[in-house]
């Protein structure tokens, strides 16, 4: 036979032998794909969990912090530096590595509770894990029902996952094992247990071991007996559950758990344990009454400085939002005593019925520092709407010595005894008559008279004579912003009290406006880096043109003037009233404004309703005198601080002529106004929120 018809026999006889075997390999060969994409699936749903799963560093920044990791507690510290507000409840204070080997007692009881292999294991106990599983896989995969977890996964768990039960889910636990991987492999296991005690609460607003150990115990961890550890660590797991004021039986048993696993664990022996299991649950735990302050007490204390604390986080969150959601020390420009001064006199006043409402704020002229504020009555919630920088009203005649007369003592050479006529006139460009209060008219008037008597025409008329595009230009200068004017805005500007207190305090400092500050410096707590804001001035007026200013408003306050009412004996100050009539009633208003100021400090009140045009709530004239009883009472209060400057304010000339213009001032060489940190208007303006901030040394995590 030929080698080709050789080879083509047995080729088909090949053919047949595999058609007759193909059946079994094919089942085999599949089995063995099948069985190879099984075991990769698993591998590739590992890989893609752990690629998913958060960076170490973002749920533990730094191995020195000073805070337990995910625990966020915003302190607040009055102008002497001390703690006068806190956004965690919680009791904390933090642990030193150091601390965990002097304190064996609560260790023992730690590890021979949640994770006897701690010190052996690499983050992960396989065994405990498997056991998870098999449990997962009980529950049908609808959620990991615990049991697994050794104390570095539970940190990781307490620290950045959600604990609730429906969010335990494989994926979640595969991450978990994933970061518990490498924080044990990154710090050491006394770090780890550091951050862990930092981390868990013991009931009854004690966050971390070292703040439960004094709130129950009244000593440190390190002095903690076995049997006032075993409590301790018993509560960890249900804190509300085993509170041994409250549920003395289930916390003793839960103690005595703990102590036989102790005993387990060979860390007490069975006769210390006999002996422990039968102590009551109160033996040397202190009495609640002498722990801490009631709920209420501490709401309450809360209460009368939430509204300073939303100025500062206001404040705050126009130069980086996510700045609250850290543990960072705030350095506030707050002045306590004064503070709790202002608190007092709200309290105190007598107001003409439940609705009525005010907002004060005391600033120091020198720094642009806010030093006290009221935001408004019957405050019962933290948070609530704040009146100080919130509430946009029209300021009223409050607004004619920055608006309308000081830009044009500052560019036409105007003065006190500058002549201006109160006569019949509309508003530029339309038939709208202005009027006076008394619908009369008084001729030709000094610019001082037209100031202290409040007189509207005068006012439209200086208005008038700046422009309104130079207008706008002040506007800026003082702070207010970019705004659309009108005429009509020469006898009442839409503002807001820290806005028209900022804008005053420039005539208060030689003409220098100091942008308001809530705070001066944060301070990251985790990792010590700091943000500190300065104090950004602007010359907004010549020192002349402030004191002219100032030297007309004192008058305000006697003779013929409209704050007679907020006169104070021995007082050198300068002010102005304010008031906005209501359309639909004669004789009403809607808002009532007195602005005054020393040469140390600037105080703003408000008096109205927060609807001013309902008919039930009529804002009447004897009802806006509570604005000058309120201010008389602050700035009393104010003036009566340490170093408060009590100069006058003088005129170094009454005449004026337009070679004085020489002067460095913002008005004058109408440069662009800058925005600010912490203006009022700090909700609108986008441009440049962070001028005069420097920067923090590192960027806060």
């Amino acid at each position: 036979m030929a080698k080709s018809e050789l080879y083509q026999q047995l080729m088909k006889d090949y053919r047949r032998q595999e058609k007759r075997a193909h059946p079994v390999r094919r089942f085999f060969k599949w089995l063995f794909v099948l069985s190879l994409f099984m075991s990769i699936l698993p591998m590739l749903y590992i890989w893609h969990c752990w690629q998913t799963a958060p960076k170490l560093k973002q749920v533990f920044p730094t191995a020195n912090a000073s805070l337990s990791p995910g625990v966020v507690n915003v302190r607040y510290l009055n102008s002497e530096g001390k703690v006068f507000y806190h956004t965690n409840d919680s009791n904390f204070e933090s642990l030193a590595v150091s601390d965990i080997d002097k304190m064996p007692n609560v260790v023992h009881a730690l590890l021979a509770t949640e994770d006897r292999d701690f010190y052996h294991e690499h983050g992960v106990n396989l065994k405990r894990t498997a056991l998870a599983s098999v449990n997962f896989i009980k529950a049908r995969g609808t959620a990991i029902n615990g049991g697994g977890s050794t104390i570095t996964q539970q940190l990781i768990k307490l620290t950045y996952f959600s604990t609730s039960a429906k969010d335990q889910t494989i994926k979640r636990k595969l991450q978990e094992i994933k970061l518990a991987w490498l924080l044990d492999n990154r710090y050491t296991k006394n770090e780890i247990l550091r951050w862990y005690f930092n981390k868990v609460s013991f009931g009854n607003s004690q966050q971390g071991l070292k703040a439960a150990s004094a709130y129950y115990y009244g000593c440190s961890p390190d002095k903690l007996t076995v049997l006032q550890a075993a409590t301790l660590v018993g509560m960890i797991n249900a804190p509300s559950r085993y509170n041994p004021y409250i549920h003395k039986t289930a916390t003793k048993n839960r103690r005595n758990l703990v102590l036989k696993s102790m005993q387990s664990a060979h860390y007490i022996s069975k006769s210390t344990y006999q002996i422990l299991s039968k102590k009551p649950i109160d033996l040397d735990l202190r009495l609640a009454k002498d722990n801490v302050q009631t709920s209420l007490e501490l709401r309450a204390q809360k209460l009368q400085y939430s509204g300073f604390v939303s100025g500062v986080d206001t404040q705050l969150r126009r130069y980086d939002a996510k700045l609250l959601n850290h543990s960072i020390v705030i350095q506030t420009t707050m002045n306590q005593a004064l503070q709790d001064q202002v608190n007092d006199i709200v309290n105190k006043q007598v107001y003409p019925d439940d609705n009525f409402q005010e907002a004060i704020v005391v600033l120091d002229n020198k720094t642009g520092d806010v030093l006290a504020l009221s935001g408004g009555r019957n405050v019962s919630v933290l948070g609530a709407y704040n009146r100080v920088f919130n509430a946009v009203r029209s300021s009223g005649s409050a607004i004619k010595p920055l608006l309308d007369y000081a830009p044009l003592f500052e560019t036409k050479g105007w003065s006190a005894n500058t002549k201006v006529a109160d006569t019949a006139m509309n508003y530029p460009g339309t038939n709208i008559a202005i009027n006076d209060w008394d619908h009369k008219y008084q001729g030709n008037i000094t610019v001082r008279q037209a100031l202290v008597q409040s007189r509207n025409i005068p006012a439209v008329k200086a208005l008038e004579t700046l422009g309104l595009t130079n207008a706008n230009l002040v506007t800026q200068a003082l702070g207010f912003g970019n705004l659309n004017l009108y005429y009509a805005n020469a006898i009442g500007l839409d503002t807001n009290p820290l806005a028209l207190a900022s804008a005053y305090s420039a005539l208060a400092n030689n003409g220098v406006r100091s942008n308001a500050r809530f705070m001066t410096k944060l301070t990251n707590a985790d990792n010590g880096r700091i943000l500190s804001l300065s104090s950004v001035q602007e010359p907004v007026f010549s020192s002349k043109t402030a004191n002219d200013i100032s030297n007309i408003l004192t008058g305000v306050f006697s003779g013929n003037g409209t704050a007679t009412a907020a006169k104070l004996d021995g007082i050198n100050q300068a002010g102005k009233t304010g008031t906005v009539g209501r359309d639909d009633k004669d004789n009403a208003l809607t808002d009532a404004w007195m602005v005054g100021y020393t040469r140390s400090y600037t105080v703003a009140v408000w008096v109205g309703y927060d609807n001013p045009n309902d008919s039930k709530d009529i804002l009447t004239n004897d009802k806006s005198k509570v604005a000058q009883s309120l201010y008389k009472s602050v700035m009393r209060a104010a003036m009566s601080l340490p170093n408060s400057d009590n100069g006058l304010f003088m005129t170094k000339n009454s005449g004026r002529t337009g070679n004085y213009l020489s002067e460095s001032s913002r008005i004058h060489a109408k440069l662009p106004a800058k925005p600010l940190v912490g203006l009022p208007y700090f909700y609108g303006s986008d441009d440049n929120p962070q001028a005069g901030v420097t920067k923090l040394i590192d960027s806060v995590n």
